[in-house]
């Protein structure tokens, strides 16, 4: 995924601090605004990005997921090292409670990115 990459190269400017959101990236390190867009929902601002601490976490790290359970009733969801996969939209869930239930890994997240998670959980049954 594009952003992940993007985020990697912010963090390789600015002494391995994370980007604070996703805005910040264009038009330095992402020169076309499409590439915030989701290709099916073509919502324009299609991405949730849950900043970390910093670059060092765990690799496995959920750092963003697309807003909307779009492509067959899943996400697209996009890690700490740029590698990204759809999940189907129950084990996405399960993957954001294990995060929040894992005081290791909800050390690794920003104040936001933790009220974003649980908000996310919170509103869907």
């Amino acid at each position: 995924m594009q952003l992940g990459v993007a985020i990697h190269m912010y963090a390789d400017l600015n002494n391995n601090n994370l980007p604070p959101d996703l805005e910040v990236l264009y038009p330095s390190l992402i020169t076309d605004k499409l590439i915030f867009r989701c290709r099916i929902s073509k919502n324009s601002n299609a991405y949730i990005y849950l900043r970390m601490t910093n670059r060092d976490c765990n690799s496995n790290n959920i750092m963003l997921f697309s807003k909307e359970p779009v492509h067959k009733g899943g996400r697209v969801v996009g890690y700490l090292d740029a590698h990204t996969e759809w999940l189907p939209e129950e084990l996405f869930r399960g993957k954001i409670q294990a995060i929040l239930n894992n005081p290791e890994q909800v050390k690794d997240y920003s104040e936001e990115a933790i009220e974003i998670m649980n908000g996310y959980l919170k509103d869907k049954p």
